[in-house]
């Protein structure tokens, strides 16, 4: 990805900010007003040297719209193709049109140099240049990335259950916490803001008063929060998640009393406070048996099954013989690891009572906030990766996501090492015992330098 500003002026003055952003967004399309004037002149540069997802700054009496390079070049010689001045155009979508205000956001001088051309590449190297358009481009991904948020968190207000899954690095963990965070506050604006996030998160999460009886021989309730956490292991139980009976030692007697699980606490808590949501995350879904942990209340997670639906199921548990349901209220929120080769425990039971949302690695994520060296380590290992991988298996799903690779922007190589050295390296050579990929990492690649030479052989 290469960043481009392109001023578009057409030869009558009268135009407008407005006109000229409404021919972009009308027509889809950027371009210049040249035919050829001979190599590596504007025109050629504009056919050449633009790559479909180039970010391009377009300009008109200042910062106009951000846009992304969609399509090749095309040459509109009789100006028919589209309704403007141009002889060679590009298809490109509208990112962001609202340059005023982001000029305003970022508080420091723009435009002072800008050049007077057609056209030029932003690098760091015109540092002025290059920081708004990084900010700009930023700030639209922000947006975006709260936009996803949102649209997961519709999802699971429909849908009730949903598991994140991707590949490790990939934001399973935070998008799981910024997801119950804004559906249980949904007053919460700032879903892109992690220390924000995280601290809202640990102010919701709950506590559990574990000896409390509630007058029907159990322990187990919840204090106070709305959002509960738990991982799933092997050995998980029904009666860990449920209800089950646990030994109770008093130092000379052992009596045995019920115990509520994580899930019974909740949907009493939810049962009894319709006014407010809670959100309980199941950290490694598919590590557990699932079917075996939910037993009978399988059935009730569907969102047509819980308590105040028209088809609502209520059964009576093994143990405290209560009645139970699962209350609306109640969400689940799991998250899974698409490169364990355990996901066939999943099965189709579960499948049908929850959506699905897979989170990519984003190399935008690594271009706007890490290093440059990052970013290209970034892109060895996903090259490495596809070359490599089991034939029947997506690069989407094996990807090493992009939280592996943030750095600060001013490390110089050191930090970056060491994630190789102990993080990146290691995983790629779990991925190879694994049978993910196919192709082993020699051992003398124990630096990034020697691991992009081995990649490009």
């Amino acid at each position: 990805m290469n960043f481009w500003h392109m001023q578009l002026h057409p030869n009558d003055k009268s135009w407008t900010q407005k006109d000229i952003l409404d021919l972009v967004e009308g027509q889809g399309v950027i371009g210049i007003g040249e035919s050829w004037d001979g190599d590596h002149g504007r025109p050629w540069t504009f056919q050449n040297k633009f790559r479909k997802g180039d970010i391009v700054l377009v300009r008109h009496n200042g910062p106009l719209c951000l846009v992304q390079v969609v399509g090749d070049c095309f040459e509109n010689p009789d100006q028919t193709e589209v309704d403007a001045w141009f002889y060679y155009c590009r298809d490109v979508k509208i990112l962001d049109k609202d340059g005023n205000t982001v000029k305003e956001k970022y508080k420091k001088e723009t435009n002072k140099n800008w050049s007077d051309g057609i056209f030029a590449p932003v690098t760091m190297d015109n540092a002025n240049n290059w920081d708004f358009i990084k900010f700009w481009y930023s700030e639209y991904l922000k947006k975006e990335r709260e936009r996803e948020m949102k649209n997961i968190i519709n999802l699971i207000e429909q849908k009730n259950n949903i598991v994140l899954q991707g590949a490790p690095g990939t934001g399973k963990t935070y998008s799981t916490t910024s997801i119950a965070v804004g559906l249980v506050d949904q007053s919460f604006n700032n879903l892109d803001d992690r220390s924000k996030v995280t601290s809202r998160y640990n102010q919701l999460l709950i506590k559990v008063n574990p000896e409390q009886n509630q007058g029907d021989n159990s322990k187990g309730t919840i204090a106070s929060g709305q959002i509960g956490f738990i991982t799933f292991h092997q050995s998980m139980e029904y009666e860990d998640f449920i209800e089950g009976i646990k030994p109770v030692s008093n130092g000379t007697n052992v009596t045995y009393t019920i115990e509520n699980g994580i899930f019974k606490m909740m949907a009493r808590k939810a049962a009894n406070d319709k006014a407010h949501k809670y959100v309980l995350i199941i950290d490694e879904i598919n590590r557990g048996n699932i079917s075996k942990i939910l037993g009978e209340l399988i059935t009730l997670l569907e969102p047509d099954k819980r308590d105040d639906k028209e088809n609502r199921i209520t059964v009576t548990l093994p143990y405290s013989k209560e009645s139970f349901s699962v209350p609306s209220n109640l969400y689940i929120i799991g998250t899974m690891n698409t490169t364990d080769r355990s996901v066939g425990s999943v099965d189709y039971a579960i499948r049908r009572r929850f959506a699905f949302v897979t989170l990519k690695s984003d190399p935008n994520i690594v271009e706007t906030k890490s290093s440059k060296k990052a970013l290209d380590l970034f892109n060895a290992v996903q090259t490495f990766i596809n070359n490599n991988r089991e034939s029947e298996l997506d690069i989407a799903d094996l990807q090493i996501g992009h939280s592996y690779f943030l750095v600060n922007k001013n490390d110089k190589g050191e930090e970056l090492e060491q994630r190789w050295k102990y993080e990146i390296l290691p995983l790629l050579r779990e991925y190879y015992k694994d049978g993910i990929i196919l192709k082993d990492i020699p051992e003398d690649c124990r630096t990034i330098e020697t691991f992009e030479n081995f990649v490009n052989e």
